[in-house]
């Protein structure tokens, strides 16, 4: 027994604080089929499972929430593609003007072409012989 277990004992003892009427079980069958509705039409009391009520309403409660969740799913689903494709959409702006931008303030030419050429390992006469070659 743990020690909040023992504390409670100890507070309230081990009597039940629920108690049920004197008879109450005696008469509590008397007391539903009593409250059941009657079908007229047999002149007897018809009896109607309670399992059976609850399902025709959850089969009606269904009916109109399944096509409601369906179109939830959708609407979710298009929101989602049209977020992620516009997302690449703007981020693919966004690179072409910071292409652009940056191509604007660079120097042309001379700069990519000392670097292009160090980098091949052509020298002036090498250039001069490719030169040369397409005449």
């Amino acid at each position: 027994m743990t020690n909040e277990e023992a504390y409670i004992r100890e507070r309230m003892g081990d009597r039940s604080s629920f108690k049920v009427p004197e008879g109450y079980f005696d008469r509590l069958a008397q007391q539903v089929m009593e409250r059941l509705p009657k079908d007229d039409s047999a002149g007897e009391a018809r009896v109607v499972p309670l399992t059976a009520a609850r399902a025709s309403d959850t089969t009606a409660h269904r009916r109109w929430l399944r096509p409601l969740l369906y179109a939830a799913a959708i609407a979710v689903v298009a929101v989602f593609t049209a977020f992620i494709f516009f997302d690449r959409q703007q981020d693919e702006m966004t690179s072409a003007r910071a292409v652009t931008a940056q191509a604007q303030t660079q120097p042309a030419a001379p700069d990519y072409f000392e670097e292009a050429a160090d980098y091949v390992m052509l020298d002036n006469q090498d250039i001069y012989a490719y030169l040369l070659a397409d005449m």
